[in-house]
């Protein structure tokens, strides 16, 4: 059974970032996954799929978390 959906990041939009819509972390082109991924994926015994799953969603948090710093450092900012 596959590990239920990532929660998506809905302020994603909102964050200040160099790269454009189309373009991920570090640049990198965002798109659908390919057959390579999800062959690759599909090979993950169960248990290790929900700790991929159970990373990614740390990972999401400590996004969120990090966007939340910067939006107090600039307030904090635009104060002084």
């Amino acid at each position: 059974m596959p590990p239920p959906p990532l929660p998506s990041d809905d302020n994603a939009t909102t964050r200040a970032s160099s790269t454009s819509p189309a373009e991920g972390e570090m640049g990198k082109p965002v798109g659908p996954p390919t057959d390579l991924s999800l062959n690759l994926y599909s090979r993950l015994s169960p248990l290790q799929q929900l700790i991929e799953h159970q990373f990614n969603l740390e990972i999401l948090t400590k996004h969120r978390e990090l966007r939340l710093i910067d939006q107090e450092m600039a307030r904090c900012q635009t104060a002084l």
